[in-house]
């Protein structure tokens, strides 16, 4: 995390699943991942207008407004599904904010990433989770909550898994204990089925922040040597949902 002249860039590695890529989507059952060095960065600095640019998407300096819990784009895009992820990372930390009673704080958001190839295609490492918690962890920030503390680690989780659920439609959250915790850790999801019938009738994002999610565990793996994993990629992407 560095800072210039009340700019500030948050990291989100990617993820690399080692064992239990489909059995994680069974309650209880564990998987194990590792996030790697290549990330998503989210440039953030307070402003007059709510901004975002994402060059991972070609979207150029476009406005949001928000308002009665809702964030809408105020500014003309051809594709607003391409915004899937990142609006609704915004709308929902906003909303988490405003629940708690923080005065709410204006700002400018530039993604940038290093989890595609220079020609835009994704190599699979959970770019669209590291962009959700990138997002959702800069605007925390901004507004005073130390992200790097423990307890604030798992609002963070909630706050990115809840959103990248209602952006995808499913998931087990895997990517995203990844880009949260870091390093070599053993996961077990919380239920999908439990949280769709919470996002039913959701009342308050903050609530369900604080009770405890159905199943859900995260350790870190401590290993006394040091590896060093080497990647091959395909060529080929093979997007879950969206760009």
């Amino acid at each position: 995390m560095n800072s210039d002249e009340q700019e500030y860039i948050i990291k989100a590695p990617g993820k690399l699943i080692l064992l239990g890529e489909y059995a994680v989507i069974e309650s209880g059952m564990p998987a194990v991942a590792t996030s790697i060095s290549k990330s998503i960065y989210c440039y953030i600095r307070l402003s007059e207008k709510i901004l975002f640019t994402s060059k991972r998407i070609d979207i150029s300096k476009i406005e949001f407004e928000y308002s009665n819990k809702k964030l809408n784009l105020v500014s003309e895009i051809e594709d607003i599904d391409v915004l899937s992820f990142s609006k609704n990372a915004i709308e929902i930390t906003l909303r988490y904010l405003e629940e708690l009673g923080y005065e709410l704080k204006k700002f400018e958001i530039n993604i940038l990433s290093d989890l595609s190839s220079k020609h835009g295609i994704k190599f699979g490492f959970g770019s669209s989770s590291a962009v959700t918690v990138s997002i959702i962890s800069a605007i925390l920030y901004i507004h005073g909550i130390e992200i790097d503390k423990g307890v604030n680690r798992e609002i963070i989780f909630k706050l990115s898994a809840l959103s990248h659920f209602i952006s995808q439609g499913s998931g087990s959250g895997l990517d995203i204990a990844s880009s949260v915790y870091g390093g070599l850790i053993v996961y077990q999801s919380y239920t999908s089925d439990w949280l769709k019938e919470k996002l039913k009738n959701l009342t308050s994002i903050s609530k369900l922040i604080k009770e405890p999610w159905h199943t859900f565990k995260c350790e870190k793996i401590n290993y006394l040597i040091h590896f060093y994993p080497l990647v091959g990629w395909t060529g080929k992407a093979a997007s879950t949902r969206f760009f």
